[in-house]
């Protein structure tokens, strides 16, 4: 069967492939383009730089490697919770393979050293949550009962600082039955928040699952590990491998960064809080340590209650919060973070915003938790399989990237710009 053949000379004289008279079917058209159609089922030729031949049975792969990408995406976007369960325990196993494989070198054996370091950090979480989930809950409580005091005074002071200014009393006047609702439903949800930790059963049993997967990975990570390599080119290996070690290293970095920095930032917000009088401080000191572990954006958000509770005490006390936290951010940038944080870990803040709004817009406060060690390991990755092996001539990029923000410098046209070879002939 002759094939199918389409040949299309340049626009502009250039000539393409010509029709050949062996397979040539018809004749050829004499219009404009000099179009040569023969028609045949089993390819298709295209006059260009080469020729691509698609059969028809290469035709119908394609549709079913579409169509089995598309199950495959479709899938894994219905169990994306459970991917991240298990990346939690990625990241626990870790953080943990470090004490694991120091009791291994003092003979203490694998399974039991991952027993022991899982039942010390079970043992450090439930003393945790004995001293402080009950005064949590309380100051919770207490919150929520208190609401409508807050709402009043932050309502006199602002009747008090817009008395003698009607425009801005009129810009700030608010229906008093829409705010009186909208607290009156916070309180409850507040006062509800400790049967809402008694619902979390199931978070428990996740976590239980969670442990459980943490111990067998602990126990057992070179048959994973062995089976990931085997799947990979002989030539990925080794890249891949430097990669899952810096990924390993910056996730411990991070985890035990994070909470050293939470500690002495919750510890110094608590002080600061009870120093001028603003309840509930231990609970807004607990949001000051979660704040650490979301770079940038936690620490903020963990600043506005505080910030907005501060009204209730007084008119100047705000501003003395916003102090606080700012000496705390000034600390923690200047002192806590180069002596504990390690420079691989340093990435640009438009990368951890964008991993942290994508993660937590998709999957909620679990996916920006694990937006970090997400993009810890894509940096990872590019530099193993992509920067390294391309050869990257680092001075070269930073030549042009100096090129791209020079141009700004640039008085007119296309002064300071190399010229191209053509303009130099």
């Amino acid at each position: 069967m002759s094939p199918w053949l389409v040949h299309r000379t340049a626009i502009g004289g250039a000539s393409g492939v010509g029709c050949s008279p062996k397979h040539r079917t018809g004749s050829c058209g004499s219009g404009p383009f000099g179009r040569c159609v023969a028609f045949s089922l089993e390819t298709l030729q295209l006059a260009g730089r080469g020729i691509v031949a698609i059969s028809f049975g290469d035709l119908v792969k394609l549709l079913i490697l579409t169509f089995v990408l598309l199950i495959a995406l479709h899938f894994l976007g219905r169990i994306a919770h459970v991917l991240l369960l298990f990346s939690l325990v990625i990241i626990l196993a870790m953080m943990l393979t470090a004490p694991v494989s120091w009791l291994e070198r003092r003979r203490v054996p694998r399974w039991c050293g991952s027993l022991i370091v899982i039942v010390a950090l079970l043992g450090i979480a439930t003393l945790l949550g004995f001293l402080f989930i009950p005064p949590l809950v309380e100051q919770t409580n207490v919150l929520g009962k208190r609401i409508p005091e807050y709402y009043n005074t932050l309502q006199l002071w602002l009747a008090d600082v817009t008395q003698n200014r009607p425009s801005l009393q009129r810009l700030i006047t608010v229906d008093d039955q829409m705010l009186g609702d909208m607290f009156a439903r916070a309180e409850q949800m507040i006062r509800q928040a400790g049967q809402f930790v008694i619902t979390l059963i199931g978070g428990v049993a996740a976590l239980f699952i969670v442990l459980l997967m943490t111990v067998f990975t602990l126990v057992q990570p070179r048959p994973m590990l062995q089976g990931l390599f085997a799947l990979l080119p002989k030539q990925q290996r080794m890249p891949t491998a430097r990669a899952l070690r810096t990924t390993a290293r910056q996730v411990r970095v991070w985890v035990w960064s994070s909470t050293v920095i939470g500690l002495i930032v919750a510890a110094i917000a608590w002080g600061g809080l009870t120093l001028l009088n603003v309840q509930p401080a231990l609970l807004l000191a607990s949001l000051a340590f979660f704040g650490e572990f979301f770079p940038y954006i936690g620490p903020v958000a963990a600043a506005v209650p505080a910030v907005a509770l501060a009204f209730a005490v007084g008119p100047i006390t705000p501003l003395w919060i916003l102090i606080l936290y700012l000496a705390i951010h000034q600390l923690e940038a200047s002192l806590l973070t180069p002596l504990i944080v390690s420079r691989r870990m340093r990435f640009h803040p438009l990368s951890v915003g964008f991993s942290l709004i994508a993660l937590g817009t998709a999957y909620g406060i679990l996916g920006a938790f694990l937006a970090v060690p997400a993009l810890a390991a894509v940096k990872a990755f590019y530099t193993e399989l992509i920067f390294k092996q391309r050869g990257v001539d680092e001075r070269e990029t930073r030549e042009c990237a100096n090129l791209v923000l020079e141009s700004q410098k640039l008085t007119g046209g296309d002064a300071g710009e190399p010229k191209s070879n053509s303009e130099n002939g």
